[in-house]
């Protein structure tokens, strides 16, 4: 609630040209088996508080950027289908600050959203998800908690 998000989507083309540099790439495009141009070739930059954060953030204020994009992903979900996705989360937790990972498990719980998350650091989980199942993975093996 004290910082400020802003996502700002950069194209990698604009439409004008994106016709012109598809048929100039075609070639190329073919022998490498893919698309050199296009909008999956776009990228979002995320900005704190007017600062770029791929260059200026922390990783924990990176991760929660990304974890910002993600809930709102969720929620215009729920908002089109009346229910959340399945939420996974790879090793999040070890690049979020106490608060930050408390605000996430909150959010996840009070919204009763199912949950996945991955780890390597299981006391990072637990005191906040001591209600839920936790399993481990011990020598190949899967160990409920």
């Amino acid at each position: 609630g004290i910082e400020e998000l802003e996502i700002l989507y950069e194209p990698s083309v604009t439409a004008a040209e994106f016709e012109d540099k598809l048929s100039r790439n075609r070639e190329r495009d073919l022998r490498m088996k893919l698309t050199s141009v296009g909008p999956h070739r776009d990228d979002l930059i995320f900005y704190l508080n007017g600062m770029d954060l791929k260059r200026y953030g922390s990783q924990g204020q990176q991760r929660t950027g990304i974890l910002s994009l993600k809930i709102a992903e969720l929620q215009t979900f729920y908002q089109c289908y009346g229910e959340y996705p399945i939420l996974l989360l790879d090793d999040v937790m070890s690049e979020l600050d106490d608060n930050r990972r408390h605000d996430l498990l909150e959010m996840v719980k009070k919204n009763q959203i199912q949950t996945i998350i991955t780890g390597a650091n299981i006391e990072l989980l637990t005191k906040e998800a001591a209600k839920d199942e936790i399993f481990s993975v011990v020598e190949g093996k899967i160990i409920r908690k």
